[in-house]
């Protein structure tokens, strides 16, 4: 009967030591294939773009409505970019920003800018619309810092 447990446990033994053994293999392949491929190409693959932003000046506007009711937005927008040198342009062309901003906001309803769905939908337009309007595809996305409808 200890002859039957000595073969179990010298399999068991066994098994342990080749699964170390294929573990530990594959551990050496995969360290020797990343450092052939260096740690900066494998840096840069993970590397993110980085996040500039413009806040630009408050925003006052009548919002858009169906009844006589009159219904005002107070909103700060924050622009972000990720091209550093797109900066220059975004400042030269502020004015024009500022006015897609408006009238994409006079066009709105009270319930569109609170419906979480439509506002992402708004924000999207919003960023089609400034990069037509200054002729690059410079803005990625648009943040809403500060928002009040009365």
């Amino acid at each position: 009967m200890s002859e039957k447990i000595e073969r179990g446990s010298n399999f068991k033994v066994l098994v342990l030591i080749i699964l170390v053994l294929v573990l530990a293999s594959i551990l050496v392949i995969g360290y020797l294939l990343v450092k052939d491929k260096g740690a900066a190409d494998l840096a840069s693959v993970f590397k993110a773009e980085e996040e500039n932003t413009i806040l630009l000046d408050e925003f006052i506007v009548n919002l858009k409505s169906e009844r006589s009711m009159r219904n005002y937005l107070k909103i700060k927008i924050a622009l972000m970019y990720t091209d550093e040198k797109q900066e220059k342009n975004l400042n030269s062309n502020v004015n024009k920003i500022r006015d897609v901003i408006i009238n994409q906001l006079r066009s709105k309803t009270p319930e569109d800018m609170l419906d979480i769905g439509k506002t992402s939908e708004f924000k999207k337009e919003m960023v089609e619309e400034i990069n037509s309007a200054i002729k690059a595809d410079t803005i990625k996305d648009i943040y809403f810092t500060d928002l009040v409808i009365q």
